[in-house]
């Protein structure tokens, strides 16, 4: 079954994005953003899943230490954000090609997280 990696702080939107990915025949793997990076490197995952607020403000090592680690830097990332693109970029430096601005349904998450898969 195809691994994602899930880091959300929030419980709710945790326990929705997981239920989410299920329905989709993908096996959600849920990490602390301390965590992440090694568990990324460890499944692998196809796809990484996170909060803008997790991979930058909170933690800004997130987003760094995937893309500077061999064992992930290709690993499929879709950041989920209330923010804008200029935030993004002065967050991360660069724009990643699978963004979902929120407020998003849940098929909206679905299709982003098929769109990520898929993507060439």
């Amino acid at each position: 079954m195809t691994k994602v990696l899930l880091v959300e702080d929030d419980p709710g939107m945790r326990f929705v994005m997981s239920e989410t990915l299920r329905e989709a025949g993908l096996e959600p793997v849920v990490a602390g953003v301390e965590r992440a990076p090694a568990l990324a490197a460890e499944l692998p995952a196809a796809l990484i899943v996170a909060s803008l607020t997790t991979a930058a403000y909170d933690n800004e090592p997130l987003y760094k230490a995937l893309r500077a680690d061999p064992r992930t830097k290709d690993i499929r990332l879709l950041l989920c954000t209330g923010r804008g693109e200029g935030t993004i970029r002065r967050s991360l430096g660069e724009r990643p090609p699978f963004v979902l601005f929120k407020p998003f349904t849940v098929e909206q998450f679905a299709a982003a997280v098929k769109a990520a898969l898929t993507a060439p």
